[in-house]
């Protein structure tokens, strides 16, 4: 095998943020200084080398009660984060990489999340074909929204009404850094989510 995998270490955080900045998939989420800000999980990221050459990265965490492999549990979404020069065929031999690494730890299960679409540089579907070339299961399916700012917004009538509602407010408001009013807001966020039995997925401290 050309592909060549490692285990994420911290003396790898230079190269591991460089690789994300020229890569498909840029994201604040897969930075390592948001990544390692969870201390409850155990890291366990992989790096991906062909001739010696960073070609794909996968932001990872071990549960060793559930012998278990994630990209990532503590994202909202993640996935393989690959070079502009990562083939179908590089993919393919970096998931059976992934695959022998698992048995060589021992690991029974993989949990894989999709980087959704519209973060990626190029379109395509190989993930999708080579999670099905190997079997991999659905267990979970969401929806991605977004918006285009380059094209305009129709809003409904509904909408148009409580922008009208709204500009009758006489109430300001403003962007600010100040902590005071970030400690003000969290205290108001963490009361309203309290009353869905719900709280935020980071404490004021880490934000």
């Amino acid at each position: 095998m050309s592909i060549k995998i490692k285990k994420y270490q911290r003396e790898n955080l230079n190269e591991w943020d460089n690789f994300l900045y020229s890569s498909k998939y840029y994201h604040f989420f897969f930075k390592r200084n948001y990544l390692d800000l969870n201390k409850k999980i155990i890291d366990n990221s992989l790096m991906f080398y062909k001739d010696d050459k960073l070609i794909a990265i996968l932001p990872a965490n071990l549960s060793i009660e559930n012998k278990t492999l994630s990209s990532h549990d503590g994202l909202s979404f993640g996935g393989l984060i690959k070079s502009k020069y990562c083939t179908t065929l590089d993919v393919l031999e970096i998931f059976e990489e992934i695959i022998m690494y698992a048995k060589s730890k021992h690991i029974e299960r993989i949990n894989y999340k999709l980087i959704p679409f519209i973060y990626s540089l190029s379109l395509n579907d190989e993930e999708r074909f080579v999670l099905k070339y190997f079997k991999f299961k659905l267990n979970k399916s969401e929806i991605s929204s977004y918006i285009n700012l380059d094209k305009k917004i129709r809003f409904s009538s509904g909408k148009k009404e409580n922008i009208k509602k709204f500009k009758k407010i006489s109430h300001k408001f403003q962007v600010t850094s100040n902590i005071i009013y970030l400690k003000k807001y969290w205290s108001i966020l963490e009361n309203v989510l309290k009353k869905h039995r719900a709280k935020p997925t980071h404490s004021f401290e880490e934000i």
